[in-house]
Formats: structure tokens, sequence, C-alpha cells
């Protein structure tokens, strides 16, 4: 080696010597780290001088006996922390997800500055968290991203914050806990959906709330309020429909009384009076009343209008004034709803076959009771004869005015049951063995049970009993006992046997064994009938609603009839069936808009299906 490299050698390890001096003096003691306090924050020791590497960490006393080794660090100049620097972003190794609400989320990896000329490193922390779960981070939306979606509940979020701050086992949350939802008492929903409002409370009940419980307290009444037993209308037990759940959508005007009555005569009056017809007042004032309503008014119309006009007029009815400013099928639309459902019902069972048929096997005892009556017309005479066949309470001219029995009184002199028997028999449709007359006898006798909770005892015997008929090689026998358990039976003890009978069959359903015995006769067409209207009330009308529009031209007539007698009974639940399941994704409103044309006519539909009509005027 030259002199003058030994003398540049020894001058450089002077210099070194000094700086090390130097910085010897400069730094301050080592200050080890003691075992953190549970809950506390790790404290770290000092930093080391910019350039330096990173001194091995060495145990500030030997580790205990089950104890984790203390360990102390040197606090670099750069942080070195888990959190950000204040007003610096988080950097995160890699971008976390979205919180996706509902499933765990992976802890997020913090990356620190790495030293210069060294690789990245993750945090290493001195010591874990003493049994506690996986803190999961975010962070806050920068300007311009989606904020955190609301709406589900979700675990409690922590946001990143210094160690000093958040202690280990200190919750810090991203959203307000959901507040429990405020319950309103004692508000009922509208039948046919849609909720009230909170302002609507218990204080508040809509028409068809009001209609309802009338119509419940009338049951109770009338039925002695459920249960089940074999017996008729009269002070039975049960419920008239076959479904317990059965709402009409046209409940009238509550509290009704003479001064009511009185307002809607007057209005009926001016949409009629004078040149022309206000269609719409026409609609809305017979939308309003239900049919007991009408029938009063008419029976009030032509003493309330002598006065009105100060002058008589004989025969001056309410079915005139109809009939005066009305044609087509408005006109028999607007005869029918100012008729009783009695009248109605023994009118087209003088008209049509087919109707008759349908009427005698869906309707109650009491319907078909007072459709017997109101054969009858009116007069004296005529109440008085119905009075002796069907009970005194056809004498009361308060509930059954003379409007609301038929206006042209009886057929020939004969009761509606000789009319209809003497009718066939002559027509040669009763043949055979008579098993449809002998059907139609019973059916006329109004001896059908209440519906109630059904004897599942008595629903097996009876199914059995059709099962061994089936076998039996005279049909005859096998008729009679269909025709006798149908007719004396409850819809629901027959709905509960349709749902049995393949069972113990193990070869028929009900409606197959009807039709094995009967073929395709009328007295089997009957009978299936009140199968299939005991099991799906709600179907068979939707069925005969699309029918009726289905196609070619409307049945009008059919259309008009089916509405009105239902629209007070069950018609809630038939549109929402019809929309549901025949109505080809059109509601039964839909359906009527587009088969009519006549305003009067289309609007006055409308509102017995208890939709909005104005817009249709």
């Amino acid at each position: 080696m030259y002199p003058g490299q030994q003398n540049r050698i020894r001058q450089q390890q002077q210099q070194i010597a000094q700086n090390q001096q130097r910085i010897a003096q400069q730094q301050q003691p080592v200050q080890y780290v003691q075992q953190p306090m549970q809950g506390q924050p790790v404290q770290y020791v000092q930093q080391p001088m910019q350039g330096q590497p990173q001194q091995q960490v060495v145990y500030a006393q030997p580790p205990q006996g089950g104890q984790q080794p203390v360990q102390y660090v040197q606090q670099p100049m750069q942080p070195q922390y888990a959190q950000p620097m204040q007003g610096q972003p988080v950097q995160y190794v890699q971008q976390p997800m979205q919180p996706q609400y509902g499933q765990p989320q992976q802890p997020v990896q913090y990356a620190r500055q790495p030293m210069q000329g060294q690789p990245q490193q993750p945090v290493q922390y001195v010591q874990q968290p003493v049994q506690q779960q996986p803190v999961q981070y975010v962070q806050q939306p920068m300007q311009g991203q989606q904020p955190v979606q609301y709406g589900q509940p979700q675990q409690p979020v922590q946001y990143a914050q210094p160690v000093q701050q958040v202690q280990p086992h200190q919750a810090v949350y991203g959203q307000q806990p959901k507040q429990p939802a405020m319950v309103y008492p004692n508000v009922a929903k509208p039948q046919g959906g849609g909720g009230l409002p909170p302002s609507y409370g218990a204080h508040k009940k809509n028409k068809y709330q009001l209609a309802d419980e009338a119509k419940l307290q009338e049951q109770k009444q009338n039925y002695g309020g459920g249960g089940g037993g074999n017996n008729n209308n009269k002070g039975g037990k049960g419920w008239p429909q076959p479904k317990q759940d059965a709402r009409g959508t046209n409940p009238g005007i509550q509290n009704w009384d003479t001064q009511t009555a009185n307002k809607c005569t007057e209005d009926l009056y001016k949409s009629m009076k004078g040149f022309g017809t206000n269609e719409r007042l026409l609609v809305d004032v017979t939308a309003r009343m239900n049919n007991t309503q009408r029938v009063k008014v008419a029976a009030m119309w032509q003493s309330w209008v002598q006065q009105k006009e100060k002058k008589k007029k004989k025969g001056d009815t309410l079915l005139k004034w109809l009939k005066g400013d009305l044609g087509g099928n408005a006109e028999d639309l607007f005869l029918a709803l100012y008729k009783s459902p009695a009248a109605y019902d023994a009118w087209w069972i003088n008209k049509d076959e087919n109707s008759l048929r349908e009427i005698l096997c869906t309707r109650t005892n009491e319907q078909i009771q007072d459709m017997q009556a109101a054969w009858f017309s009116g007069t004296p005479q005529g109440r008085n004869r119905a009075a002796e066949l069907y009970g005194d309470k056809y004498r009361d001219e308060n509930k059954y005015p003379s409007e609301w029995f038929r206006t042209n009184g009886i057929v020939q002199g004969k009761t509606m049951r000789e009319y209809v028997l003497n009718k066939y028999t002559k027509s040669g449709r009763f043949t055979g063995h008579g098993n449809e007359r002998q059907l139609y006898e019973k059916l006329f006798d109004a001896n059908r049970p209440a519906n109630g909770p059904v004897n599942q005892q008595q629903v097996k015997q009876d199914a059995e009993a059709l099962n061994r008929t089936l076998k039996q090689d005279k049909k005859h026998e096998a008729k009679s006992k269909f025709i006798e358990i149908f007719t004396a039976r409850s819809w629901t003890h027959i709905a509960a046997m349709s749902g049995m009978f393949q069972d113990i069959s193990k070869k028929w359903t009900l409606q197959g064994a009807m039709k094995h015995t009967f073929g395709s006769s009328d007295t089997g067409a009957a009978l299936a009938i009140i199968e299939e209207f005991a099991t799906q009330p709600y179907d068979y009308w939707a069925k005969k609603l699309r029918a009726a529009m289905k196609g070619l031209g409307t049945k009008d007539n059919t259309l008009i009839r089916l509405i009105v007698t239902r629209s007070e009974i069950d018609m809630q639940q038939v549109k929402q069936i019809f929309g549901s399941r025949y109505g080809d994704g059109k509601t039964l409103a839909k359906w009527i808009k587009g088969d009519t044309s006549k305003k009067e006519y289309r609007g006055m539909l409308l509102a017995l299906v208890g939709e909005e009509w104005q817009s249709s005027m």
C-alpha cells in the first residue's frame, strides 16, 4: 500500500470516529417498552437517525415463565404507524371492496411508508389485541363517491383512528341504529289493498270497514256468529258464503236516515229532470247507496215527486223515469240496481234456463226463500201469500215495500217452485228417474246447513259412501246419493269432502266421480257448480266474468247480472282473483273499460266493483 493511500484511510477513519462521537452525543438514551396494560395502545420507542438501519429487536428483560416476551423497538424518524398522519389520506395495500352488509369482511391491511431503499413491509403490531374480534375498517367516501347505503342492519362499523384515540374494545358506529317502527294501534286496512295513513287513528274508519262491521253484526244476529251444525239460516250458526272472508265493494251510506234518503232522492231527481240526463250525477248518487237503500228510494220516489211537483201522476215510478232517460245496456243495468236482489233473481229464474241452474246452486237459504217470496207482486194479496208460505216477515212494509217484490207479480198464479217444476216437466226435461227434478225440489226447500267448522268423521263417511256407489251397477242409486249429500251438506262440508275424496277413492277425484256418474247431463252440470262454488267461489265468479267479456262481443246481460249480484257479497275477492289469474295481466277494471262504450254504463259498472269511475265519464 502506498503511503498516500494509508494517509487517506487514516483520515477517513478519524472522520468516521468524529461523526460517531457527535451522533452519540446527540442520541437520547434508549427507552424500553413495558408490557402494555390491557385495553391501552402500544407505545413505541425513539426514532433512529435517517440513513441508519433499524436495530435488531432485543428483550428488555428475560421473559418470565408463561409470559409473552416484551419487545422494544426504536421509533424511526418517518412515521411507521398503521394509522395515517393527520391530514393525509389512508393508503391501502389493496383497495377494499365496498362494505357488503350481512357478510364477513376481510381485515384491511395498511401500508406503511418503507424506509429508503428497503421493500415495503406490512405493519407488525407489538401485541395482538386480547380476545378481540377482527376490527373492520372503512374509509370515509371521497368527494364524488357514493355514500354508505343504509336500510339494512349491520355490524357496528369502526373507522380507522389513531391508536391512542380508539381503545381495542371501543366501537365507533358508521350509521345510526335503526329506530323501531311506530305502531299505530287499532288501525285496520281497508279491504282490497292499501293501508291507512298514520293520521287515520282508531278514531277514523273508512266506509268499507264500517260496512264490514255492520255485515258481521248482521251475521251474528242471523247465524249466531260461528260454529257448525245441521241447521238452516233461522237462528243457526256459521257464515252465509263458502268463504268467511267474503267482502263486497258497494257498502252504501253509513248512518242512513230519512234526511239522507231525501237527499239521495233529490239528487236522483236532478239527474233526470229537464232536458237530457246528467249521467255523472246519476252514477254518483246510485253508487253511493247499497241495494237496500236504493229500494227505499224507489219506494218513496212517487210520493216525493208528487210533493215536489205538486201534482199527482199515476204510475210515475222511478223505474219508469229510468226507462225514459236511458236505453240499451245502461237501462238494463240501472233497472237491475233499483230492484231488490230477490226480485232480480226471480226475474232471471223466469227468463233463462242456465241462470236458473246457477242461481239455485249458488244462493243461500235466505236468498232462495226471498226470491220465492218476491215472485209474488207487492200488492196486499201477493204480500199475504208470501207471508203464508215463507214467513210473517214479508208483511213488514218498511223492510219489504211493494218495490221489493216483482213488478209483474206471479206467473199463471203459481209459486216459483210450481212454475219451474211444471215448466220443465212439460218440456220433457225431467225424464227417466227424475234426478234433475229431485235436485231442484231439494234446492227449493232451502235446507242446506250453515257453514262452519266441519265434522271430519262425517266428511269421511260421506266420501266413502259416494265411493261405494261408484262400484254399483245401478247408477240411479249413485245419482240419488250424490243429490242427497250435495243438497243436505254445507258448502264447507262439501269443500272438505272434495279434498278428501281422492285419498279414499284411490282412482277418482270428486269431479271425476260426478262426470263418471252423470256424464254430460244437466244434473251433473248443476252438481259441478255446487262443488266448484263450494271449493273455489271466487275463481268460479272470476271465470264467469272472463267468459262474459272474452272473444268477439260482450255478453252484457251476463256481465250485468254477475256484477250486480256479487257487488255486495264477495266482489273484493273476485276482482283480485280475476286480475291475478284470469285477466291476462289486466285488472277487471281494464277489461270493463275495454268492453264497454257508453259512459254511464261503463262508469256505473266500475263504481260497482269499487274502482275509480269519474275519469271514464
